[in-house]
């Protein structure tokens, strides 16, 4: 790994509270405070709005990733908002940790467990077929994350192979992310006819749920389908 160097990231304290997309949400702090405790390495990962670059707690000497999102360009603040609420709440084996969130006027910093291995998408195109002991390694893994976001409450929404990571490269150890679209239930506001359903459409072609998409509201079995989908995937040769 190249030797770690601050890039060029403003380190201003909170200036607009009401610009803060984070307003409201406990144990979030300031970016400069970031800076005094992390040293920051190499760029690996770059998205429409944000970069990703590894960082090092400079106490333990962990190693991290470190997303930085420019809050000029980010479009959809309520969904990276909620995205954090969801992240901050849960803590599973099997789901990636946000560990810390930092924020000034200008820049979101989110601080997340360090993956290895790579997407299940990229894994998959790369190897074809898995055999029924592999991919029923990956599901239960999976399984057991959603089990968990179920019993909070939590519908992920989003079930895809993009968004299974590998923990490392040979072993089926998954980590859920991409929680953008996430819904915790109890956050509905249209009293008793949305109690324990959600009724927005949304998801990824080819992998959402019928329900979703009648308009007449579903729960957490549209995470089981679109599971079901991506294990057929891994089963079959297909074009993903």
């Amino acid at each position: 790994m190249a030797a770690f160097k601050a890039p060029p990231l403003s380190a201003f304290f909170r200036k607009e509270e009401d610009n803060l997309v984070t307003q409201g949400l406990t144990d979030v702090h300031g970016v400069a405070m970031f800076h005094s405790l992390y040293d920051v390495g190499d760029l690996i990962g770059r998205g429409a709005f944000s970069l990703v670059y590894l960082c090092r707690r400079k106490e333990t000497q962990q190693i991290f990733a470190v997303k930085v999102i420019n809050k000029a360009l980010c479009v959809k603040k309520k969904t990276l908002r909620d995205e954090i609420t969801v992240l901050l709440r849960v803590k599973h084996a099997n789901i990636i940790s946000l560990e810390e969130v930092y924020e000034s006027d200008k820049e979101l910093l989110l601080v997340m467990e360090r993956v290895t291995g790579g997407e299940l998408f990229d894994r998959i195109v790369r190897v074809g077929v898995y055999s029924e002991r592999q991919a029923a390694e990956i599901v239960t893994n999976v399984l057991d994350a959603l089990n968990y976001l179920h019993s909070c409450n939590i519908l992920h929404r989003d079930i895809k192979p993009e968004n299974i990571l590998l923990a490392s490269g040979d072993s089926g150890d998954i980590k859920l992310s991409d929680f953008g679209i996430a819904k915790i239930l109890e956050d509905e506001d249209d009293g008793a006819r949305s109690r324990g359903r959600a009724y927005t459409s949304c998801g990824t072609d080819y992998y959402v749920a019928p329900e979703v998409l009648n308009g007449e509201g579903y729960d957490s079995k549209v995470d089981l389908w679109s599971l079901g989908v991506v294990l057929y995937i891994m089963q079959v040769t297909v074009s993903v």
